[in-house]
């Protein structure tokens, strides 16, 4: 029984990266059978599997996405995931000085309202709200439990409005973007300081872009009004293109962690941006996503090639130029 309860175990740890097997495999093994054989058991214990096989997702990714870059991915997505939920409830879940609120609920009388609000998009806004209070307080573990409840509710959403028809919103753009947030957000401890400093910044930011597009106070509240506005003026592959732009750069001024921090930051917002314009304008996003994939390959063929080839491109900065002159 023993030897079956070793493969059990072995089993399990597959799921972690081959060079973490290679250096703790036997030592965790032995320790988990020392356990077992300490409670008189020759089963594993109710979800330790289920812990192994978690633990083991998480070392994998931790290869792909080092804690460095999801703590910094985090830290962005929310600062600015909190900060879009609050011009969202401001200015379309509930929009109270909007003019066309009153009419709204007196034309459409089929439409139905979250109580006091127009949308159950305003439940996003608190789950970000205790997330980020919780954090602040020093809760960090309730505040990514919080944050990743957030992600499954925005994913939930579509069937609570089915069950009760009528809802308007939150938008399919909205739920996703919140979703892919939140779950970025939840994926590793953001920096304090980072957070502090930035989501004042972020709010401002979105303040002074929602009024300067008149959007604070809109006549007609809609849920989808950032991306008529933006994405209807710039296209995906524009936005792409711009972040190829800036992994570029990264990769010249020697920060390659950065690049993998823009990357994950940017995946909910390239996301609502394609799924925003592929709404409006099927054909033009399906051209837009060919252009896409082919700029991204061509990127990634030419560093590639860059790399093989032994030739450094360095961006160095004056100070350090200077230095080196003298």
């Amino acid at each position: 029984m023993t030897r079956e309860l070793e493969a059990r175990y072995r089993a399990a740890l597959r799921w972690y990266p081959e060079s973490w097997r290679r250096h703790n495999a036997d030592a965790v093994v032995g320790m988990l059978l020392d356990g077992a054989d300490h409670d008189g058991r020759t089963e594993p214990a109710p979800g330790e599997l289920t812990d192994l096989v978690l633990r083991g997702l998480a070392a994998r990714a931790a290869v792909v996405l080092p804690a460095g870059v999801r703590s910094g991915a985090a830290t962005l997505a929310f600062g600015y995931g909190f900060a879009f939920s609050l011009v969202a409830f401001w200015s379309s879940w509930w929009a109270p000085f909007s003019r066309y609120r009153s009419w709204l609920r007196e034309t459409t009388p089929d439409v139905s309202t979250f109580g006091s609000f127009l949308s159950p998009g305003v439940v996003l806004t608190v789950l970000w709200s205790a997330a980020l209070v919780l954090f602040l307080i020093g809760s960090g573990r309730a505040s990514r439990v919080v944050l990743a409840v957030s992600g499954v509710v925005a994913m939930l959403l579509p069937s609570a409005n089915a069950l009760v028809p009528g809802w308007d919103g939150p938008s399919a753009t909205n739920l996703v973007f919140f979703a892919l947030a939140a779950f970025v957000a939840a994926s590793a401890v953001p920096s304090r300081r980072a957070l502090v400093i930035g989501v004042p910044l972020w709010i401002l930011l979105f303040v002074g872009v929602y009024a300067w597009n008149a959007m604070l106070t809109p006549d007609m509240p809609s849920d989808r009004q950032f991306w008529y506005v933006f994405a209807a003026r710039v296209p995906p592959a524009v936005v792409v293109a711009l972040l190829i732009v800036v992994a570029i750069v990264l990769l010249l001024l020697r920060r390659p962690g950065a690049v993998g921090v823009v990357a994950l930051a940017a995946l909910p917002w390239t996301a609502g941006w394609y799924l925003a314009t592929i709404r409006d304008n099927p054909s033009g996003a399906i051209g837009w996503g060919v252009a896409t994939v082919f700029a991204c390959t061509l990127a990634a063929v030419l560093l590639l090639a860059l790399h093989r080839s032994g030739v450094r491109i360095v961006v160095e900065r004056p100070r350090i130029a200077a230095r080196k002159a003298r």
